[in-house]
């Protein structure tokens, strides 16, 4: 509640602003005119004692007083003339006068230049003073609203107003506003106004869109669309809704009238629209990132960045405007230097401050300073800072240094045939003892034959500026492992002279790191046996379909001679073992011979950790198999014993025991023929040497072959 004093001085501050309205105003006529024939004494001097300037003034009325900025020297006063003397340079004039408003006068706006001796007129006049009466008006009820020819005088009783013809209005909320003419003389200065009550009436604010807040004189009334109970009368109308244009309006109510209001808000949008180059920058107005490249926004002045890795940023203010669109076509400049690069030998793992760049003949790089580090097994490695520049490529060539060692080869029998590979690549052949000098360090597999003895295989370890001595004796090949129990001649990779002795012994079979079919972790003896260097190729199994008129399985098109036989079920894989003269190994025996039998290294792989090194698989295989042999063999000298194609297995699928066994054939029966190996399509986890595969023995597969096994 308002405190009545308040009230109170309020009120005659109202009465006062009223009053000063009706005050008479003084005015200058017509242009000042500056005289050329008048002009100031040189006795009259301001304070400074530099000689005045002087405004004549002209006018009908007496009484008037004067004053300045730097203050008035003199007024000489006459009959209808004032002359005003002034300091040279003075801007401004005030002239006052009883019952009338200060005339205030920039001088220089009514384009009076004051200078020394010079005299300037104007002519001044006033409006007619106005009278002041003072009038009642009397309302029932008391307190409503008095409005006098449109001022708003409050809700008080008495008043000081001109005498004449005056419009009053008289509103209160439930009553019917009234709006009359009256006139004021000194015998008519009391109005009586009775006003009559009226009822609410309903309301109804609508927007498109809704949801707009509605506002009835600043006092929120709630959402559109919605019904407000309302006296009838004027009410000042605002809709207000995020990201639109405010709907103001001054709004009538009347009593019988259809009293619903619609409006159609205006979108307070603006439309930017980018084109940039890449297209896939990212965008930020002032500091909120946005995806689309047409955005709509509250008008306005927004910071426009646009940014990419490896380019430079570019940021500019721009000004959206109500209904408009602003159009930008962006492209930005790459921010970087190249480098060129050649390195030999091709393959080295090339790093440019940490990150991989192997391959690549061109690097796109920021500006700024980098470490290249270059990098080769067997090789020296370098290291190198450049300096890469905007807009600049730099050339560099480098030449890694082998690291080289030394190989004594010795054998027994001399006339034995010895063949040296890396990586599944033959290195060199001879018969005999060898002495061969700067080999690059790194595994080696060394193969021997010789007629009447068993083959041998072994892997050895070049070191560097070391020499490796190596001395082999061979043994006689028993009876049994001469014929091999009667095995076919194929003549092929698998022939007699492939067949790989394994001397049994006893091993952990399983994995507790790998699926749950590899648990319980068992102990397995096996004897010896042999299994085939390579996988069952294509050319050896063609000789079988055409001696058996069996119908050739699909290479796929991948090709066939040294590639793995692919495409045939387990029946089929039983059969040609048996046209061998062999057998499929046993689930056992092929975990065995993989893990590389008594000579075991413990590998996760067959042959070494590093899967690439003795496996075609998902990373490598190009999604189809490559010929046997072409990767590095394992500690027995057998090939492929990870990776290019599953392979079949004599057992039926099953769990394992947990009890300790010897020459395990697997479950007594089943559905599902067990497949080892992993393939060409296998990621690392499927081609441990301890995961285990399974299909129906009908199934055949672009990913399934088999190897042979013999017993001794």
């Amino acid at each position: 509640m308002i405190p009545k004093t308040i009230k109170i001085f309020m009120g005659l501050l109202l009465i006062s602003s009223i009053l000063f309205s009706q005050i008479s105003k003084m005015r200058i006529e017509g242009t000042p005119t500056k005289l050329t024939t008048e002009f100031v004494g040189q006795s009259i001097r301001d304070m400074d004692g530099n000689i005045c300037a002087a405004i004549k003034v002209i006018s009908d009325m007496d009484g008037f007083s004067y004053d300045s900025n730097n203050g008035v020297v003199k007024v000489s006063d006459g009959p209808g003339v004032d002359m005003v003397y002034l300091s040279a340079g003075e801007r401004k004039l005030d002239i006052l006068h009883t019952g009338y408003a200060p005339l205030e006068i920039i001088l220089s706006e009514v384009g009076i230049q004051l200078k020394e001796k010079e005299v300037w007129e104007i002519r001044v006049s006033g409006e007619k003073k106005l009278i002041n009466i003072p009038i009642n008006i009397i309302t029932q009820p008391a307190g409503a609203a008095i409005y006098l020819d449109g001022q708003n005088l409050g809700t008080g009783t008495t008043f000081q107003v001109t005498k004449g013809t005056h419009t009053l209005k008289i509103v209160k909320d439930g009553y019917r506003t009234i709006e009359k003419t009256i006139d004021v003389s000194e015998s008519s200065t009391l109005f009586n106004i009775t006003l009559e009550e009226v009822d609410l009436v309903a309301v109804q604010v609508k927007s498109t869109p809704q949801q707009a807040t509605v506002f009835i004189d600043n006092i929120e009334k709630g959402q559109t669309d919605c019904g407000i109970w309302l006296y009838p009368g004027e009410y000042e109308l605002k809709l207000s809704k995020t990201d639109y244009l405010d709907a103001k309006e001054t709004i009538n109510v009347t009593e019988s009238g259809n009293n619903v209001f619609n409006y159609n808000l205006v979108k307070n949008i603006g439309t930017l629209s980018l084109t940039l180059s890449p297209s896939d920058a990212t965008i930020k107005l002032n500091n909120r990132i946005y995806s689309s490249h047409s955005i709509e926004l509250v008008p306005g002045n927004y910071q426009l960045e646009v940014s990419k890795s490896g380019y430079l940023p570019v940021s500019k203010s721009i000004t959206v405007v109500l209904g408009e669109t602003v159009r930008e076509n962006i492209t930005l400049t790459r921010n970087a230097g190249y480098l060129d690069i050649s390195v030999t030998p091709s393959g080295a793992k090339v790093l440019v401050n940490k990150e991989d760049h192997s391959n690549q003949s061109r690097i796109t790089l920021a500006p700024g300073q980098y470490k290249i580090e270059i990098s080769q097994q067997g090789y020296r490695d370098i290291s190198e800072v450049v300096s890469i520049e905007l807009g600049r490529a730099i050339s560099k060539s480098y030449n890694l240094e082998q690291i080289t060692g030394n190989l004594l080869f010795n054998i027994s029998p001399l006339e034995a045939k010895v063949e040296l590979k890396r990586n599944g690549r033959t290195i060199e052949n001879w018969t005999g003892m060898k002495s061969l000098k700067d080999l690059p360090i790194g595994e080696y597999q060394v193969s021997s034959s010789a007629s009447g003895y068993d083959n041998q295989s072994k892997t050895i370890t070049i070191s560097e500026n070391k020499t490796t001595n190596i001395d082999i004796k061979m043994e006689k090949r028993s009876v049994a492992s001469s014929n091999l129990g009667g095995q076919r001649d194929l003549g092929g990779l698998n022939s007699g002279n492939n067949m790989i002795l394994v001397r049994g012994g006893t091993f952990q079979m399983g994995s507790n790191n790998g699926d749950s079919d590899e648990k319980p972790v068992h102990s397995v003896t096996v004897n010896d046996f042999y299994i085939s260097k390579y996988e069952v190729t294509f050319a050896e199994y063609d000789k079988f379909c055409e001696a058996t008129n069996r119908e050739k399985p699909s290479d796929e098109g991948w090709g066939r001679g040294n590639r793995p036989v692919i495409n045939v079920t387990w029946d089929d894989a039983v059969a040609y073992c048996k046209w061998a003269g062999g057998r499929l190994p046993t689930e056992a025996e092929w975990e065995y011979a993989a893990r590389g039998g008594n000579q075991s290294r413990g590998y996760t792989y067959s042959g070494n950790n590093d899967i690439d090194k003795v496996a075609w698989y998902t990373s490598n295989s190009g999604n189809k198999t490559h010929p046997v042999g072409e990767k590095q063999a394992n500690e027995l000298g057998i090939y492929d014993m990870t990776g290019n194609v599953w392979e079949w297995c004599s057992d039926w699928y099953g769990t394992y025991p947990s009890s300790s066994q010897t020459n395990p054939d697997g479950a007594a029966s089943g559905s599902s023929r067990v497949l080892r190996g992993g393939s060409w399509f296998n990621d690392q986890s499927g081609c441990r040497v301890a995961n285990r595969g399974r299909n129906g023995p009908e199934d055949r597969s672009s990913g399934i072959g088999f190897r042979l096994a013999h017993s001794l």
